[in-house]
């Protein structure tokens, strides 16, 4: 419970001085705290659900694309550094189809990372996503309410990515 507590504390401090960014905010936690933050990452989402539905935030049932498809958030950039993948802080699509951030519109969002491999801009990954588990399940589950590449892509405002 340590680590967690000096996370929250780094993030409560950085936000006092003006980091309001989730991304810069989770690169500089994740530099911070190396291995032993990302290892609590899955467990930090499951405690925001727990306390969002406490608070009587709106909690969907609907899995996120990283919970389909196993996969902890986490870039490593060509420097050496990790980040969280832009599907997780592309807060401007949060609520889309139920999801977390862009978590259920994740082929609306350029420069991700699937099955450890990154995706690139959206013409470069478009027919992927087409194929994707993720991408099925989401459109049979939404079916014709599932929202365009085009609707979403108007929606779409990304911090400044990581190099990849």
């Amino acid at each position: 419970m340590g680590i967690l507590k000096n996370i929250c504390t780094s993030g409560a401090i950085y936000c006092h001085y003006g980091l309001d960014s989730h991304a810069v905010l989770s690169r500089l936690i994740l530099n911070d705290y190396g291995s032993e933050a990302s290892k609590m990452i899955e467990d930090l989402v499951k405690w925001s659900r727990a306390l969002a539905k406490i608070s009587g935030q709106r909690i969907s049932n609907k899995k996120n694309c990283w919970e389909i498809m196993n996969c902890s958030g986490l870039i490593e950039t060509n420097r050496g550094e990790r980040a969280l993948c832009p599907v997780l802080t592309t807060v401007s699509l949060d609520g889309v189809h139920q999801g977390l951030n862009a978590g259920r519109s994740c082929w609306a969002v350029p420069d991700t990372f699937c099955n450890g491999e990154p995706q690139g801009a959206l013409k470069e990954k478009l027919e992927y996503c087409e194929q994707c588990r993720f991408f099925k399940i989401a459109k049979n589950e939404e079916g014709d309410d599932l929202r365009s590449l085009f609707s979403l892509q108007r929606l779409v405002k990304i911090n400044k990515k990581p190099d990849l």
